[in-house]
């Protein structure tokens, strides 16, 4: 089963991997008849989960689908000076989903 959530993955200078799913609110009430949870939402700029320090970019995906629906892929961001300044955006997230007291960070 998949359950289609925006994420990005991506590899740290130090070559390990993360992955963070963007947050979202939804476009229509999910009360109403025609409501879609999949995707009737809009993401923002901020993660809802989070799980850092994988080997690989697999890995990092497995850990969210350990307890979570297949999100249908995800975005891979691979270290390289062009990236970084993206790489260190992901990274300010993760650290700010981190602080969170609403959420539990997933560290391995």
């Amino acid at each position: 089963m998949s359950h289609h959530r925006e994420n990005i993955t991506w590899q740290s200078e130090t070559g390990t991997w993360s992955i963070g799913f963007f947050d979202y609110v939804f476009t229509t009430n999910p009360s109403d008849e025609d409501h879609d949870p999949e995707w009737d939402v809009e993401y923002v700029d901020a993660f809802n989960w989070v799980s850092t320090g994988h080997h690989t970019a697999d890995d990092a995906l497995d850990a969210y689908l350990k307890q979570h629906a297949n999100p249908g892929g995800t975005t891979l961001v691979r270290w390289s000076p062009e990236n970084t300044e993206s790489i260190a955006q992901y990274e300010t997230l993760a650290a700010d989903y981190a602080a969170s007291p609403r959420t539990a960070f997933s560290w391995l």
